[in-house]
């Protein structure tokens, strides 16, 4: 796996008494992870981080982060920062909300839906929240020990950064692979319906299918002759 899982109880995501949910996106960096501004800082005295969002760019713009469905728990990424010193993106394991409602330190704010496909986008922001030790993912690509130095067998922050969300290329994928089925089936059933919505034909009285016109099953062909390459 990706990263280490001695130890780590999940039984509350595959109960499914717990959503799980991935941020990654900031509102004004989109896909340049590098440019990330959420930054994960080592407590010494405690041992554990504290995850805060520096500027409203910063903020998590990504979806299900609300309380809609139940509990969730997100995977999100931040900068670790050790002594003052950035030590590239890793991922870290934080509870948003509970039953009761949204957890200390943190704030989303949904935002109002949109047209397309029915994504409940939220902003997703935290204030100094504070995570135990056991929050960090970490393996063999970076480490952190308890004396608070990272080890790890990649050698560079931009290497490790892409270790540590190489998850997403996969995510991708099957969100594309999703996205072409939902294509087939809307064209299945633009070809049906063109031959039963009629419309006044060239005669008077008379009815036809959209599907009689050049203008429309011409289209549709070409759709069809793309799908079946």
């Amino acid at each position: 796996m990706d990263h280490d899982q001695a130890g780590r109880d999940l039984t509350a995501f595959t109960s499914l008494r717990h959503t799980g949910t991935f941020l990654c996106t900031e509102l004004e960096h989109g896909n340049d992870v590098a440019s990330m501004e959420t930054v994960a800082v080592l407590d010494r005295a405690s041992g554990g981080f504290h995850l805060h969002t520096p500027t409203p760019g910063a903020q998590k713009f990504m979806p299900n982060t609300s309380r809609t469905g139940g509990p969730k728990t997100a995977v999100v990424a931040a900068r670790l920062i050790v002594d003052g010193e950035d030590q590239s993106v890793f991922l870290f394991l934080t509870p948003l909300s509970d039953h009761t409602g949204q957890l200390p330190g943190v704030t989303v704010r949904r935002l109002r839906e949109r047209t397309g496909t029915p994504v409940d986008h939220a902003l997703t922001s935290f204030d100094h929240k504070w995570l135990p030790r056991e929050a960090l993912l970490q393996s063999d690509h970076g480490r952190l020990d308890r004396d608070g130095t990272l080890t790890g067998n990649l050698g560079n922050k931009r290497k490790r950064l892409l270790r540590s969300i190489n998850r997403v290329t996969m995510g991708k994928l099957c969100m594309s692979a999703g996205t072409l089925g939902m294509a087939r089936a809307a064209l299945t059933i633009a070809v049906r319906y063109s031959h039963s919505r009629l419309i006044a034909g060239p005669r008077a009285g008379e009815r036809i299918p959209v599907a009689a016109h050049r203008s429309h099953h011409g289209r549709l062909l070409t759709a069809l002759r793309r799908r079946t390459r």
